[in-house]
């Protein structure tokens, strides 16, 4: 069974050590008495759990219920509750917890978690990990140069912070705590989640990202220091060393190492690697991660015992208590029944839409359709996508992407002038959806002015471009398709934050000069490359 973690009695004790699972065990109690004997009195029911009348009365007539229970819920909602280490959303929190070791904090009274972020390649980064753990947030001192941007959940920041405080996160001022430790999780996980954690690391601390080895900085402690270089020569081939001030020396060999080795730009190659853990996205995890999202065992960790049930010859019931799934889940997959996420792989295999090289037609095409959902489009529950498109330059661009892609579709409403015109595939459309969604194309439900640019968009030159042209196909405005300058706007459902990152990718990536006028306007002075902007309404 893969590693699990947070359980419900750790998150109780959070509330307090002694009392916390106590009044979750007497509240559950109270309500159980209840449902079975609806004629006992509520003094007797208090007699039985040992709590005043008062309080009883309180969670049975009055309807209250504890914080601690409602905290307990909430994170079962969200899926935190004995989280397996196999899951994308673990993926986040680990990242989360080494973002407040390097670059964050948690109060200590209210346990509100916040997390620093530099520029809008972090930005990205920290909202994916949101998205996956299906939370809001917001961003403060926006308006002061001398500080970095702070982000904060939206909702439910304090059981988020009491679930990062259960993994090992610090709360406090770090640089006061004279124990601080790694989180002992750390030790029984797979190396891809310790590559991770350092990879936060170095983005958040590294003095210069350019250069080709980086000090550390801001370590609290000499002993924490040492745990830190044990941590980076345990998933390099190289050794760090202790400096001056606790500052910690990672040889440029280690940092291109976690990089993936490419001439590329070693922080755009960080963040792409702790947004989708490859560098060809997305993953068998973050697909599959996409069913059972809040169970255990998620949708990945559901495949995987799945392929291991066929694979061993044990008993169903060693199976079943090894797996952690029931015996009669077993014995239906032995009568051929398979599981939907391991379905969906092997579908996704065979259109070649998973572990694509980032380079391929295909992947870049992928990147279009996760851009053209983003401008102008949504993404349902159930992950299938509809695209939405007014002139026909739209419906030519989106037919030479299908091609690539072997997509088939519709258009519905063409001839209707009061809906939109749109485009939605015909066959493995929430297929696709999944794709995209892992890529970071959020559903309807979830919040999209938080919404932010794919990271690998600033990594791989080609994926920029597409960004860019899908963008301009949409939201561009010139009196012909050749003029310089034009303006780009920003749809008022997408975040002030999301036009900041366009610009900064514009600029930075593909050499656009820009100038940003209002917080939904880009206008471009000057541009290098071709792009596409011939006839693109607002919509």
């Amino acid at each position: 069974m893969a590693p699990q973690f947070v359980s419900e009695q750790e998150l109780a004790e959070t509330y307090g050590p002694e009392s916390g699972w106590e009044t979750v065990i007497e509240y559950r109690e109270a309500t159980r008495l209840r449902e079975q004997n609806p004629e006992m009195a509520r003094a007797e029911i208090a007699r039985r759990v040992d709590r005043p009348a008062s309080a009883i009365r309180g969670w049975l007539v009055e309807n209250k219920v504890p914080r601690v229970v409602s905290g307990i819920r909430t994170a079962r909602e969200h899926g935190w509750i004995n989280i397996d280490s196999e899951s994308e959303r673990f993926r986040s929190l680990n990242q989360l917890v080494a973002w407040i070791f390097s670059g964050g904090g948690i109060s200590v009274d209210r346990f509100t978690p916040h997390f620093s972020v530099d520029d809008p390649l972090m930005l990205a980064a920290l909202s994916h990990h949101f998205r996956w753990l299906q939370l809001d947030y917001r961003c403060r001192d926006q308006e002061n140069p001398e500080h970095h941007l702070e982000v904060v959940p939206a909702e439910d920041g304090a059981i988020l912070g009491r679930i990062l405080s259960i993994l090992g996160a610090p709360r406090g001022v770090k640089a006061q705590l004279n124990n601080i430790s790694l989180p002992p999780y750390l030790s029984v996980v797979d190396d891809e989640h310790r590559h991770d954690f350092v990879r936060i690391y170095l983005l958040n601390r590294n003095t210069d990202p350019k250069q080709a080895g980086s000090y550390i900085q801001s370590i609290p402690s000499e002993a924490y220091a040492h745990e830190l270089c044990d941590l980076i020569e345990s998933v390099t081939p190289c050794s760090a060393t202790v400096g001056h001030q606790h500052r910690v020396w990672v040889p440029a060999e280690a940092i291109h190492d976690l990089a993936g080795n490419t001439n590329l730009a070693i922080r755009t190659g960080l963040a792409t690697a702790v947004v989708y853990g490859s560098f060809t996205p997305p993953t068998e995890r973050a697909f599959a991660s996409t069913f059972r999202r809040t169970e255990t065992p998620g949708g990945y960790r559901y495949h995987q015992c799945y392929q291991e049930t066929l694979n061993r010859e044990s008993s169903r019931a060693t199976l079943a208590t090894e797996l952690g799934v029931p015996e009669s889940t077993i014995q239906s997959w032995r009568r051929g029944s398979r599981p939907y996420a391991t379905n969906a792989l092997e579908q996704a295999y065979e259109r070649g839409w998973l572990a694509s090289s980032a380079d391929s037609e295909t992947a870049t095409a992928i990147t279009a359709l996760l851009t053209w959902l983003l401008a102008r489009g949504a993404l349902r529950e159930t992950y299938y996508p509809v695209f939405r498109l007014s002139t026909s330059t739209q419906q030519d661009r989106f037919a030479s992407i299908a091609e690539t892609l072997g997509l088939s579709y519709e258009i519905v409403h063409e001839d209707d002038s009061d809906r939109s015109t749109e485009i939605r595939p015909t066959v493995d459309g929430s297929l696709l959806g999944r794709i995209l969604y892992a890529l970071g194309a959020p559903r309807r439900s979830e919040p999209q002015t938080t919404v932010m640019l794919p990271t690998l968009a600033y990594h791989y030159p080609d994926h920029a471009q597409q960004v860019a042209n899908i963008w301009c196909l949409h939201h561009a405005e010139s009196s012909t398709s050749e003029d310089v300058p034009f303006t780009i706007t920003i749809p008022s459902r997408i975040g002030e934050q999301f036009s900041n990152a366009l610009a900064t990718l514009l600029s930075e990536q593909l050499d656009w000069t820009i100038e940003q006028h209002t917080p939904c306007e880009l206008v471009v002075l000057d541009q290098p490359d071709d792009i596409e902007l011939m006839d693109s309404p607002h919509g």
